[in-house]
């Protein structure tokens, strides 16, 4: 049921549903305006990871104050519930624009303009965007165009640590971008810095012109393996007709080595308005990026090949790739690049591109699998206490836990409490599957935690614990299962619906091996 009231807003409609927020028209009869209001939804009020990156991105659009950023009027919660409210963009989104046609040089140097500098702003302020798309670009009345949307927006001084632990704020993995613009780093949840903005600055410019991102796939990791291994299409390839001298600022921009690409928003806007002059070649005065010393060392390059012609949705966001994935893809045999590019063309001549591509992702999509294999020695460890439960694997090697299973029993036989290792997915990270070695999820209760954890800061985990890969809070009673009822003192652990332990409550700690294959 659509609501019609929020606080002293008259909703109108509903205008974007994004990751963790919805965003509704509305008019606000004390300033007598209209406004967007953006809330987080009610699926997602008691989960901390969410709350914080909502609080995040409010408390830092206000204090980036710049003519091309949609301004915040205000934030606060109404029952219970945060909201931001900011200016009202009448004109729609980039997105909308592109789903009619390309734009043409003129009006993308015009949009360019602006949204580098509002870039150059963010990264001044040491901010680093990490979600710039089409539909996070919106027009005013007038027809200028805003940045928008830095919900996962970091510091830099934070992104320069996002590496495969995550953020402290940020339950790792979370949503860490759309794959279609991710620069490759991001992808590999490498360090980051403003240069993975450049990027996707490139992919935003490679798609006005072209009317497509530059990178496109049946499925969001295929995108994401694009994104790292191959190079970007001509663009006069895509479309004809375009200043030749933009192929080198476009190219410059989506090197795999940031390194390579340009040090600012600015240059890279300076560069494109220059080579967008008719006239062959670079242009005087466009100068490109000096190498220095960087997070992308040793970068694969490969020679280019054809584009897909499927597009993917530019809204579709995925789950940053699990520790133990990005470790397969980068070491593994099979993505080193000579070998790939081996075996890639010998599958060309046997079985065809189509073939290839669906082996490819068959591959992404089961590595979880091959690397999760349970082994005799797959030792998990729980620690609780009235405050919560981490659930910590003490092996060396990912676990699969998806088959996992708790019940507090009372004497008389009766189950009391459940709780199933995939019902973590209802934190937005997805189900619990491959837990890498050392790291835990946790299970917290509200009634304790809520005093101890301020707004962005990072439940306290065990020392056994090395990284914590998520937490859920424990919302419905019958999910404290590690806490006694009166009707029985013990849990008992299952695996594929089998009894494989019990443990004493009383105890705060409980041990035990996961079942072999």
């Amino acid at each position: 049921m659509a609501i019609e009231q929020f606080g002293r807003f008259q909703i109108r409609s509903e205008v974007g549903l994004g990751g963790m927020a919805r965003v509704y028209r509305a008019y606000d009869p004390r300033h007598r305006r209209e406004v967007a209001v953006k809330v987080l939804p009610p699926e997602y009020l008691n989960d901390l990871g969410f709350r914080a990156r909502f609080e995040q991105e409010a408390q830092l659009v206000i204090a980036l104050k710049h003519k091309a950023i949609v301004p915040v009027y205000e934030h606060g919660e109404h029952e219970g519930q945060p909201y931001i409210v900011m200016k009202y963009m009448p004109n729609g989104s980039l997105a909308g624009r592109l789903a009619y046609s390309p734009l043409d040089v003129a009006q993308v140097a015009k949009v360019l303009e602006r949204i580098g500098s509002a870039l150059e702003y963010a990264h001044q302020k040491g901010v680093v965007h990490r979600d710039l798309k089409p539909s996070n670009v919106l027009f005013d009345q007038d027809d200028r165009a805003y940045l928008a949307d830095f919900g996962i927006a970091v510091q830099a001084s934070q992104a320069s640590q996002a590496g495969l632990t995550g953020l402290a704020w940020e339950p790792a993995p979370t949503m860490s971008g759309t794959p279609a613009y991710m620069s490759p780093e991001q992808v590999l949840r490498e360090q980051i810095d403003m240069r993975s903005d450049i990027y996707s600055l490139g992919i935003l410019t490679f798609e006005m012109l072209c009317g497509r991102p530059p990178f496109q796939g049946d499925s969001p990791i295929v995108v994401a393996l694009k994104q790292v291994y191959d190079p970007a299409p001509q663009l006069n390839t895509v479309k004809e007709g375009l200043p030749s001298a933009l192929e080198t600022v476009i190219g410059c921009s989506l090197s795999k080595d940031a390194r390579e690409r340009y040090p600012t928003a600015a240059a890279f806007v300076d560069a494109f308005r220059q080579a967008s002059q008719p006239g062959p070649g670079v242009p005087e005065g466009v100068d490109l990026p000096i190498a220095e010393k960087g997070p992308q060392d040793g970068m694969p390059h490969q020679s280019p090949k054809q584009p897909e012609k499927q597009a993917l949705k530019t809204g579709l966001h995925m789950p940053a790739l699990p520790d133990i994935q990005v470790l397969q893809m980068r070491r593994g045999g099979l993505m080193q690049p000579a070998l790939r590019a081996k075996v890639l063309g010998q599958m060309l001549l046997t079985l065809g591109l189509a073939t290839w591509l669906g082996v490819l992702l068959a591959v992404a999509l089961t590595a979880l699998t091959w690397v999760g294999a349970v082994a005799a020695d797959a030792k998990i460890q729980m620690v609780y206490d009235d405050t919560g439960m981490a659930l910590i694997n003490l092996s060396g090697r990912p676990l699969d836990v998806t088959a996992l299973s708790f019940q507090r029993v009372a004497e008389t036989g009766e189950v009391t409490a459940s709780f199933a290792a995939t019902q973590w997915d209802q934190s937005g990270l997805g189900p619990a599957r491959a837990l890498p070695g050392g790291a835990c999820y946790q299970l917290l209760n509200p009634g304790q935690t809520s005093l101890q954890l301020s707004p962005g800061e990072a439940p306290a985990k065990p020392v056994a614990c090395r990284v914590s890969q998520g937490w859920l809070l424990a919302a419905k009673p019958g999910w404290q299962f590690w806490t006694a009822d009166g009707g029985g003192g013990t849990f008992q652990v299952l695996y594929a619906g089998r009894v494989i332990h019990t443990c004493q409550i009383t105890e705060g700690s409980c041990q035990f091996t996961l079942p072999g294959p």
